[in-house]
C-alpha cells in the first residue's frame, strides 16, 4: 500500500465512509472504532485525520495504557497489517430501524 500514514488514515476513512453509504448510512453512525497502527508515533498524525473526519460526539476508540507512562493512547500497536499497511481502522456503526405500521380493519 503506498502513502505515507496520512495518505493511508485518510483512504481507509474514506473506505469506511463509502461501505457505510453503500448500505444506507454514514460515519456519523459510527458508535465504537479501533485504530490499529503499525507504529505509534503516527498516532498524532491519525488523530489529526481522524478529527478532521468524524464530528462531535466523537465515536469510543479503544484505549490501551502504556505501563511506562501516565498517558493512554487509543491505538493498538501491531508488528505488520495486511498488505504492508501503516494503518487499519475497524468500526461499529448502528444504523436506525424504522418500523412501519398500518392498521388493517377487516369488515364483514
Amino acid at each position: 500500500m503506498s502513502g505515507g500514514i496520512k495518505a493511508q488514515t485518510k483512504q481507509a476513512l474514506h473506505n469506511l465512509s463509502t461501505i457505510l453509504k453503500n448500505n444506507g448510512s454514514s460515519l456519523s453512525s459510527v458508535k465504537k472504532v479501533t485504530v490499529f497502527l503499525t507504529c505509534m508515533d503516527d498516532y498524532a498524525q491519525v488523530n489529526e485525520i481522524y478529527a478532521a473526519t468524524f464530528t462531535s460526539p466523537f465515536p469510543a476508540r479503544t484505549c490501551i495504557g502504556n505501563q511506562n507512562s501516565n498517558r493512554f493512547s487509543l491505538a493498538i500497536e501491531v508488528s505488520r497489517l495486511p498488505k504492508n499497511a501503516l494503518v487499519e481502522i475497524e468500526a461499529i456503526a448502528v444504523q436506525e430501524r424504522i418500523e412501519l405500521k398500518s392498521k388493517i380493519t377487516i369488515t364483514p
